[in-house]
């Protein structure tokens, strides 16, 4: 009684009635030249949804009649054929999976898969779980992460301590241990230190080389002030015609656009050696800024640019006006 007990719950509880569980009989080699079987390969297409474009189950038919008419090695479904000690044969298949990988890797003669469409099938099929023993340990480990007093989290918690408690059966828990995270911590320690040694290092850099600029800023003023000093004087010495005070500013205003060109070129490096500096600190800050750290925040530079000045000659223009042609020497 207890065995028609159990075939009766069986018959109720399993889909036995189920046209898609009969349907997957295709998949079987044997099955292969059964006269509706590419029918029933198109029914089972459809019934898996989202899987297949209308496009794509058109073409079930023709894959599946190139597979039946296909020449197919025994070894593939075969493993072992043998005969017990009373003589009775005996075959060992092999795995469903093992068979349809060998068909499937088959190519056309220009080297394409010969069953594109059938490999979509016959692969979602296979990945089908025949329990439910993983689902009912999702629900344990979920019952174990929500307990009494977490009710209240939300989805997004709940799906960030199962990656977690994943995580850590991934990566082995014993690896996790307190010494393990000890270490962890003090190397981010370690590597938060160096860094805001390095970004005090950059920033003492970058104020020596402003200081630097504002510097070079003056003097090139300085510079700029004494070649305007040299012109207001040559403009004075060559109204009054006084040839020797002319010679003495030309020679000012060439010392102090000497200066202002020498004043320039190291102005440039410095500034440039500068932009090198904030780039290293913006960089820094970033990253310091990603892991909880405060951002350095950038000085702005001042670019200055001074015209060159030309020196004046006694063969300039100016001076043939005022004194002829023949007075080109003082």
């Amino acid at each position: 009684m207890i065995y028609h007990a159990i075939a009766d719950n069986l018959k109720t509880h399993l889909p036995l009635k189920s046209t898609f569980l009969k349907d997957l009989h295709v998949l079987d080699p044997a099955s292969k030249t059964e006269p509706d079987a590419a029918d029933t390969m198109i029914r089972v297409a459809r019934a898996i949804p989202k899987l297949l474009s209308d496009a794509e189950i058109d073409c079930i038919r023709h894959e599946y009649m190139m597979y039946a008419t296909e020449n197919i090695d025994e070894s593939w479904y075969i493993k072992n054929k043998y005969q017990d000690s009373d003589g009775n044969n005996h075959i060992e298949h092999q795995r469903i999976d093992y068979y349809w990988n060998k068909v499937l890797l088959l190519t056309t003669s220009f080297g394409l898969p010969k069953y594109p469409t059938l490999s979509k099938i016959v692969k979602n099929v296979l990945i089908m779980p025949h329990g439910n023993s993983d689902v009912e340990r999702d629900f344990n480990i979920n019952e174990h992460i929500v307990t009494e007093n977490r009710t209240l989290l939300s989805l997004s918690s709940i799906n960030g301590l199962r990656s977690t408690w994943d995580a850590i059966k991934f990566y082995d828990a014993e690896q996790l241990s307190l010494k393990f995270l000890a270490d962890r911590e003090k190397e981010q320690s370690k590597k938060h230190e160096n860094t805001d040694e390095e970004m005090k290092k950059l920033i003492d850099q970058e104020h020596q080389l402003l200081c630097k600029q504002k510097s070079l800023q003056d003097e090139q003023k300085k510079a700029q002030l004494l070649v305007g000093e040299g012109r207001q004087r040559l403009d004075n010495a060559l109204k009054k015609g006084d040839m020797i005070d002319a010679q003495a500013a030309n020679a000012l205003i060439g010392a102090g656009d000497e200066k202002v060109k020498l004043i320039s070129a190291e102005l440039i490096q410095v500034t440039d050696e500068l932009l090198k500096i904030q780039n290293k600190t913006t960089e820094k800050s970033s990253r310091s800024a990603s892991t909880g750290q405060a951002k350095v925040p950038s000085i702005k530079l001042e670019h200055s640019r001074w015209p060159k000045s030309k020196p004046w000659s006694p063969s300039s223009s100016t001076f043939k006006r005022k004194h002829g042609k023949n007075n080109t020497h003082l």
